[in-house]
């Protein structure tokens, strides 16, 4: 009984020792609960290129007084052999797309039409998508094109495929083509980006 007795006593005493650090030391610090990384955004899952191909990006989305919801992300591949390709995947939610081409010209200026891409046109006149699409979600085609279809979006009476490629060529070598996305809401486009070679120089893949 008398052990029980000063245990007991000792408890007490120990407890209030705790007890008085405490108020001396402020209430415990807690932890910050643990924070999740932000989500990131996964780039597509575009096919390899062929050896020996140009391969050029452009992120998409809205620019100057445009609201909108979608973006994207386009690869151009230009091939060894004149057989060139535009895999594009757009994003979010975008309604009653009309167009999208490829157009000349840097990141604030609307230029002349280089490639029709939806509609797939192998030459002029332009015309729309009817009816209009609009998605939500994710939306991801390619395109396949050659130096033809260059040579009759050029605007150059008589222009041959191999000029037009290299006219086409230069201008992705100096980041003045775009893709461009046209919408009813925004017929001069709702959104577009320039593309920029992935390679220095814009040398081809190996």
């Amino acid at each position: 009984m008398k052990f029980a007795i000063l245990a007991s006593v000792a408890l007490c005493l120990a407890l209030s020792a705790l007890s008085a650090e405490a108020r001396k030391n402020g209430p415990p610090m807690k932890h910050p609960p643990m924070m999740r990384p932000p989500p990131k955004m996964m780039a597509p899952m575009f096919p390899p290129a062929p050896m020996g191909s140009v391969v050029a990006q452009a992120a998409l989305g809205p620019t100057g007084t445009v609201m909108s919801m979608g973006k994207g992300m386009v690869r151009l591949v230009m091939g060894p052999n004149s057989m060139h390709s535009l895999d594009v995947m757009l994003m979010g939610t975008i309604p009653n797309v009309t167009m999208a081409h490829v157009h000349v010209g840097d990141n604030n200026t609307a230029g002349p039409v280089a490639l029709a891409v939806l509609p797939y046109l192998m030459a002029l006149p332009l015309s729309t998508i009817n009816p209009a699409v609009s998605f939500k979600g994710e939306l991801m085609f390619t395109v396949p094109f050659t130096s033809a279809d260059l040579a009759a979006f050029s605007g150059v009476a008589g222009v041959t495929p191999a000029a037009a490629e290299a006219s086409f060529r230069q201008l992705l070598s100096q980041a003045m083509l775009y893709f461009n996305v046209h919408t009813m809401m925004y017929p001069g486009g709702e959104i577009r980006g320039n593309f920029a070679c992935v390679a220095k120089d814009c040398a081809p893949m190996m």
